[in-house]
């Protein structure tokens, strides 16, 4: 993955105040509760790099539910990276963010040497059992504010600039860059 040399550094997500962070918290619970009721909830596989989202569990179905927004609005996380895990049977939370997490950690690493990793967090979501019984097979790595709580306020990643890499015995990774 090398860099692209065209492309500026971007601005570090800001710090928050811990009344900032219990804002963007409340935000966060009030979108998701309007976004059950006003939403179509997508699946990991139906995002691209550079989507911003808002996510959730659906305790009652047991899966992930992703929610897309503009990304010039507040937003939890933004796509930096997709994985296809490979046929099998369902491994596991923990096993799946094994095969996805290095793909993963070497995404983080190239986007921080090209300037375009404007904070330390992401977050993997990667799919529940009955995500898998479903046919899902997609992993995501989201770029996250440095608070636990924040939302970034626009988007960050360059989508014109994408990569498809293929992992020997792991699957397809396709990595903004």
């Amino acid at each position: 993955m090398t860099p692209t040399p065209d492309v500026t550094s971007v601005p570090a997500a800001p710090s928050l105040t811990a009344e900032e962070a219990e804002a963007d918290r409340l935000a966060t619970e009030q979108f998701l509760a309007n976004a059950w009721d006003s939403m179509d909830a997508k699946r990991l596989s139906d995002l691209s790099i550079g989507d911003c989202l808002y996510f959730d569990y659906d305790y009652m179905a047991k899966t992930t539910a992703i929610f897309t927004v503009d990304c010039s609005t507040p937003h939890e996380g933004e796509v930096m990276a997709t994985y296809r895990n490979p046929d099998s049977e369902y491994p596991g939370q923990y096993n799946l963010g094994g095969s996805a997490g290095p793909v993963f950690g070497e995404v983080a690493d190239a986007m921080r040497e090209a300037g375009q990793l404007p904070t330390t967090t992401s977050k993997h979501l990667n799919p529940t059992e009955a995500d898998w019984e479903a046919g899902e097979r997609t992993s995501v790595d989201l770029l996250r504010h440095n608070a636990s709580s924040g939302l970034l306020e626009r988007g960050y990643l360059d989508t014109d600039h994408v990569t498809v890499t293929e992992v020997p015995d792991k699957g397809t990774a396709r990595t903004g860059q």
